[in-house]
């Protein structure tokens, strides 16, 4: 039924218990063509406050929006705040989680998750992409997943089509160096791809180290190609020294 612009109720509640204190306002509005439906919670106890937003949005063609927005305080100093969006029209959902958490030792830690499924006449196709990222004092860590699946009607069986994966990782050490490591793999059906390098750069007294390493791997229906590529640059003064190493190798799988 259609929603015409008729209404528009807001109620406010207050709750006391042995936990603490919740007051709960609710609104209700219509407009043409739309319903919306809103709850703001406040919650205050001896372990912190949480404060929440939720927002229901219901549309005459179909689509139904839920979005959501969480400030808490955690158990141990953190505090977190996190939002929640989910679409759903017809046949196609989408849902995405962002988590973000800060500690008082000075470390953020960013979590962001999305699912999206569109359902035909042959079966479902779901795709799901998480980004994590780390930061403390001297260290960065970033992590990207995206996966691929569909889910076949006749047999509702999930095929994995293909996995990718991004990671990348900064961090000093205690003697002053700092590293930068990078992965990337990729999955699709029968085929595994991976590389992973390694940078490293340290001052030394009177010059320079720079080290390198990069490995790849490449393995097809039981047969797995590696190389491996090193690279070490000393600098001291005026002198630059450069020693590199390259190291190939193919294994296949014996039946």
């Amino acid at each position: 039924m259609p929603h015409a612009p008729t209404k528009d109720v807001t109620t406010t509640e207050t709750i006391e218990d042995k936990d603490g204190m919740t007051t709960k306002v609710t609104r209700d509005h219509d407009e043409l063509g739309q319903h919306t439906h809103s709850e703001v919670v406040d919650k205050v106890t001896s372990r912190g406050r949480t404060h929440s937003e939720a927002t229901d949005i219901e549309k005459d063609d179909g689509e139904h929006v839920h979005k959501e927005v969480v400030d808490r305080d955690g158990a141990h100093g953190e505090h977190i705040h996190q939002t929640v969006t989910k679409t759903d029209k017809g046949n196609r959902h989408v849902a995405k989680v962002c988590t973000d958490t800060d500690d008082e030792g000075g470390r953020h830690v960013h979590e962001e998750e999305r699912t999206s499924s569109n359902q035909t006449l042959l079966g479902d196709g779901i795709v799901k992409r998480t980004v994590s990222d780390r930061d403390e004092p001297g260290h960065h860590h970033h992590e990207e997943t995206t996966k691929i699946q569909k889910v076949i009607e006749t047999t509702r069986a999930p095929m994995q089509d293909s996995v990718t994966q991004h990671i990348t990782d900064d961090r000093d050490t205690a003697d002053g160096t700092h590293i930068h490591e990078e992965t990337d793999i990729m999955q699709v059906m029968g085929t595994l791809e991976k590389r992973h390098s390694i940078v490293s750069d340290k001052d030394i007294e009177g010059g320079h180290i720079h080290r390198e390493k990069v490995e790849t791997l490449k393995q097809v229906k039981g047969e797995a190609h590696a190389v491996v590529d090193e690279k070490v640059i000393l600098t001291e003064g005026d002198t630059m020294t450069v020693d590199e190493i390259h190291k190939e190798a193919i294994v296949k799988d014996e039946e």
